[in-house]
């Protein structure tokens, strides 16, 4: 249940994971040593020292016996007695000395002497051989060492031959593995004034603890008083500043990049402000500055007179089993103001929320929350925990739809919550702004604002919805749409994707080849800037997966010729032999490869009457702009209708 969220999920996930693990138990058992490299090279240091005693000894022992010479020592006189006893006189003059270099005695019976006379440490071993002794042990070590880097080396070397081996049978498989879609322009945009108030509220000055002399005040008190000095202080303002920690789970991650916008709008407005990311444990952070992580610890320091504010989960604040804040929470008691944005709803908080509400000032990550965001640090307690759970807030609550659910349904889910009626009149900009983000296969924030913008504008021209800017490119309108839980996590469902582009392309044809267009250009140019900014980017995985999206939408556009759309599909077979996230919409490309011009004559014409029957004129002609690819004459003629019409 905590990787999973359906029955079928769990069953895919149990059958994925039969197949992986065998294999990865085998990789953990030959990679796992027996002994750690540190313990191992230890005992291969004694071993060697002791194989170089041994040897020096053995050299040693048969060095003495070469160079042992017979000589012959002149007898003790035993003739000489005491007082009549008949024992011989025994004096230190007369034990023979041992000359230990020349060893004049056999080294058999010189040893005992030596041990009597000069003691054992001087029968084998002296200062300068332990020196010896220990310099061959070290170069034995070394010579072991460089062995085994040597074999690493080889191994190494063989791995990447294979490897790169394996790139010349499979040239597109190296890196970079990810683009990053970017729509040059896309932070000039032109959002509501609703950025500006949040921008002017947190532009706030706040008193100082301390006072400073007011000259003129004191001046115009000492003349009041005849002259008498009657000093006068104020306490200065300073502009506050502010540090956001945004929590981001990945890099398409619509909600955190929401704040990282408001980040930047106060940053050009110059308001004091610095922010960094985390993904869920807020301990480590980083930003630009800092691409290798900063602990919490060091921003406490640097940034202690700043407003914090973090913005995201919650859950590695939280002790599970007890359900109290985590010892190390302390560390947040550095600032003295702070809030916590909560993704979840005021209507779902529990006893986790009220935990949190005792460290911090608790708001929800959503407009209201972003409201109240500066009033909150000016109060001067902390807004009780209960006053948000009694307030509905329908628009800012989050919208979860089953994966079981039709495509109907998810249709008719979505309709509800994005279709409004002002002064009775439909207005479904919002609902397209949602279906346009359904046509790449990845939900790019950058795209998702170029849409916004887009549809805002060709509202406008096609007579959609109310012709007011009201539902554009707002801050509210940001949050609606991410109120959907795809937006957090960077990718929309097969079901609700295929729903919404069927609803664009029925509903707004004339929108959805303009969207397309719009994407087409988008798709070049950062095709473009790709190759300019990677080397061999045509032999990397992030090629062949934009390439796909080029291929795919440019078949979807309907302008091409029959040779140039059987190149198209051809190619795309080939790219999707080699990619692993393959988009539904180029799977039914492959499959279903046939279009009106395949038809029978009889069936294009009923479904040219049936258009002009219903007085869709537009579609009628885009409908002919199919047929008439081949003939180039009647393909610009009926384009020219076609503008004329639009006009």
């Amino acid at each position: 249940p905590i990787l999973t969220g359906t029955a079928q999920e769990q069953a895919d996930f149990y059958e994925l994971f039969d197949k992986i693990y065998p294999v990865f138990e085998k990789k953990q058992v030959e990679d796992t040593p027996s002994v750690s490299k540190r313990k191992r090279w230890i005992i291969y240091g004694i071993i060697a020292f002791l194989i170089a005693i041994a040897a020096y000894s053995v050299w040693h022992d048969i060095k003495q016996k070469q160079n042992i010479k017979p000589t012959t020592t002149a007898p003790v006189d035993t003739t000489k007695t005491t007082s009549g006893n008949n024992n011989p006189i025994i004096t230190p003059d007369s034990i023979p000395k041992p000359k230990f270099f020349a060893h004049t005695p056999p080294i058999e019976t010189l040893i005992p002497k030596i041990r009597t006379v000069y003691g054992f440490k001087y029968a084998y071993m002296s200062g300068k051989k332990w020196l010896a002794v220990g310099l061959a042990a070290l170069f034995i070590w070394l010579i072991g060492l460089g062995i085994q880097r040597l074999l690493k080396k080889k191994e190494t070397d063989k791995q990447t031959e294979a490897e790169a081996k394996n790139l010349e049978k499979d040239p597109h498989s190296s890196g970079p593995f990810i683009h990053q879609m970017q729509v040059p322009g896309v932070e000039n945009m032109e959002f509501d004034s609703f950025f500006g108030k949040i921008t002017q509220e947190l532009r706030h000055r706040s008193e100082t603890e301390h006072l400073i002399f007011d000259p003129k005040r004191t001046i115009k008190a000492s003349i009041l008083r005849g002259g008498l000095a009657t000093f006068r202080y104020r306490q200065p303002t300073l502009a506050d500043e502010y540090l956001f920690l945004i929590d981001i789970n990945n890099i398409n991650d619509h909600h955190a990049h929401i704040f990282d916008l408001l980040y930047k709008t106060l940053l050009r407005s110059e308001v004091i402000i610095e922010r960094f990311f985390y993904d869920n444990d807020v301990r480590l952070c980083w930003n630009e500055g800092h691409r290798q992580g900063v602990r919490l610890s060091e921003l406490s320091h640097r940034f202690s007179t700043s407003r914090l504010v973090v913005v995201g989960a919650s859950a590695s604040l939280i002790n599970a089993q007890t359900n109290t804040l985590a010892t190390w929470t302390t560390i947040f008691d550095a600032w003295r103001l702070r809030a916590l944005l909560t993704p979840r709803s005021p209507n779902e908080w529990n006893a986790t929320e009220r935990v949190l509400a005792t460290k911090f000032r608790l708001l929800p990550a959503n407009l209201r929350g972003l409201t109240a965001l500066a009033d909150t640090f000016e109060a001067a307690d902390i807004p009780d925990f209960n006053r948000w759970k009694t307030q509905k807030d329908p628009d800012n609550t989050p919208i979860r739809l089953s994966d079981k659910l039709s495509e109907a349904a998810i249709m008719a889910n979505l309709e509800a919550e994005f279709i409004t009626y002002p002064n009775g009149k439909e207005d479904n900009r919002l609902l397209l702004w949602l279906a346009a983000c359904a046509i790449p296969p990845v939900l790019h924030w950058d795209v998702t604002l170029f849409f916004g913008n887009f549809i805002k504008n060709e509202a406008a021209k096609l007579n959609i919805g109310n012709n007011n800017n009201s539902n554009g490119l707002t801050l509210d309108n940001l949050f609606k749409i991410n109120r959907l839980q795809w937006f957090s996590e960077g990718k929309m469902p097969e079901k609700a994707r295929r729903a919404l582009l069927n609803y664009l392309e029925t509903q707004q044809p004339l929108l959805y080849i303009r969207l397309r267009d719009a994407w087409q250009d988008i798709l070049n140019q950062n095709m473009t800037n790709a190759q300019g900014k990677y080397n061999n980017f045509q032999q990397s995985v992030a090629f062949d997966e934009l390439r796909l999206q080029m291929i795919v939408n440019d078949i979807k556009r309907n302008m091409l010729t029959d040779e140039q759309q059987n190149n198209h599909v051809n190619e795309l077979r080939g790219l999707m032999r080699g990619t692993a996230n393959t988009d539904f919409v180029a799977l039914e490309i492959v499959e279903n490869n046939t279009n009106l011009r395949e038809k029978s004559l009889e069936d294009i014409k009923k479904h040219l009457n049936k258009c002009l029957d219903s007085g869709d004129i537009d579609t009628t002609i885009n409908e002919l702009l199919n047929l008439v690819k081949p003939d180039s004459t009647l393909q610009d003629r009926l384009k020219e209708l076609k503008l004329a019409i639009r006009k």
